[in-house]
């Protein structure tokens, strides 16, 4: 992504994070994607997203918001990522053939003839 300006980032939604760059909000986004993508368990620092921009913060004031957007977006991409697995409570079907010997075992003792007493 380095150096790269983004397809369609100078639309009506756009937030500058950073006025001295010039940065926004889908870029610092675009970053993390980047930087979660190519390892997932990459600790995301501002230098890191700064790096990835290709820029330098100059006056510094923009780095609680881009901390702060890439925490967000990073937990967002978690999230997307859960909603599409199965979630622990949910419990797996049990293998066809233990069925098959489950239901057979029942229907032998249904066959038997209730003891009396």
């Amino acid at each position: 992504m380095c150096c790269k300006p983004l397809p369609g980032v100078w639309c009506a939604s756009v937030m500058i994070v950073c006025s001295c760059n010039v940065i926004s909000d889908k870029e610092i986004k675009a970053a993390v994607e980047e930087l979660v993508g190519n390892d997932p368990d990459v600790v995301l620092t501002p230098g890191r997203i700064y790096r990835a921009i290709c820029c330098r913060p100059k006056c510094g004031t923009c780095l609680q918001h881009v901390v702060k957007l890439m925490h967000e977006h990073r937990e967002n991409m978690q999230c997307a990522c859960q909603s599409e697995r199965p979630s622990k409570n949910e419990t797996a079907p049990e293998p066809e053939p233990r069925r098959a010997m489950v239901r057979a075992s029942a229907e032998l003792n249904m066959d038997k003839a209730p003891e009396t007493v």
